[in-house]
């Protein structure tokens, strides 16, 4: 309900170009490993591809992450779900005891 009105049919119109252009680069980027016959890693590419749409929708930026792994755009969204010692620990417990959840400072 809350995101609801960041959908509406006028966004979602305005949104469009900013979707095509990310798909150009992503055409342009894959017309090179597809002329020689090359295998491409899917993953990097596709977290590539919401990483620019994400940072052009969201956040109005172009932030060109097509053979940038480094751009610190991709950086810090890798950091976000790079599991961390207490994050382990945290499902491992949520897991093993669902009732632990209240005590423990992860949502489901």
């Amino acid at each position: 309900m809350k995101l609801t009105p960041t959908f509406t049919s006028g966004k979602m119109k305005m949104m469009y170009d900013s979707f095509l252009a990310v798909g150009h680069e992503l055409q342009k980027y894959l017309d090179k490993p597809a002329e020689e016959g090359q295998t491409v890693e899917i993953k990097e590419i596709v977290s590539s591809f919401a990483t620019d749409i994400i940072s052009s929708v969201v956040f109005g930026l172009e932030t060109k992450s097509f053979g940038n792994p480094d751009s610190d755009f991709r950086k810090y969204g890798r950091m976000i779900f790079e599991p961390t010692l207490s994050n382990i620990i945290q499902s491992v417990l949520i897991f093993a005891c669902p009732s632990m959840q209240k005590y423990v400072s992860v949502s489901c």
